[in-house]
C-alpha cells in the first residue's frame, strides 16, 4: 500500500517567510546595538579559525 501525499499548499514557515527575515533583521540590529562587542568577538573568532590552521601542530 502506498501512502498517497496531499498538497498541502504552503507550510506556516514558508508562508510568513518575509515575517522571519524581518524578525531576523531586526534582532541582528538590535543585538548589534546593545551588544555592540558580538560583532568584533565573532570577528576574532572568524580570524582565529583562519590562522590556527596555518599554524603547525595547532588543532581545534
Amino acid at each position: 500500500m502506498i501512502k498517497e501525499e496531499k498538497n498541502t499548499g504552503i507550510n506556516f514557515f514558508q508562508r510568513y517567510l518575509t515575517v522571519w527575515v524581518f524578525l531576523c533583521m531586526i534582532v541582528g540590529v538590535l543585538l548589534g546595538h546593545f551588544a555592540p562587542a558580538l560583532p568584533a568577538f565573532s570577528e576574532y573568532l572568524t580570524n582565529y579559525k583562519e590562522t590556527a590552521f596555518l599554524q603547525p601542530g595547532t588543532f581545534l
